[in-house]
């Protein structure tokens, strides 16, 4: 994940130190723009250059998945909002029929499961 805090657009090259590594997906988000999709970036011998938009969080995430490795390191940093944009974009939390509280929601990607609080405030 990479921040653009200025205002404009900047070039950037990435190298990865895994050979394996040939083509990442581009998500973004930014000021004036929700998450989106923006594609698949191809590597050349394993780098690739991209320009960041102003005000702008990108993701990067490897097409290629490796059996047996798994991260040594597994992390989801408590719930606020996108320092952008205040709106949630890819979860919908409706609490119009709950009260007020500690409620837990949980996360799991293959084997992994992640859960955290999050207080609802009416």
């Amino acid at each position: 994940m990479v921040i653009n805090i200025s205002t404009s657009p900047k070039s950037q090259t990435f190298t990865f130190s895994n050979d394996s590594v040939a083509h990442v997906m581009r998500y973004t988000t930014a000021e004036t723009k929700n998450l989106s999709y923006d594609g698949i970036i191809d590597l050349a011998d394993s780098s690739f250059t991209t320009t960041l938009e102003g005000k702008g969080i990108t993701t990067f995430i490897s097409t290629e998945v490796s059996s047996g490795i798994k991260p040594l390191f597994s992390s989801v940093p408590q719930n606020y909002p996108n320092p952008f944009n205040p709106v949630p974009h890819t979860v919908r939390f409706d609490g119009a029929n709950l009260t007020s509280g500690i409620y837990f929601y949980k996360l799991q990607a293959a084997d992994q499961v992640i859960t955290r609080k999050m207080m609802f405030i009416k």
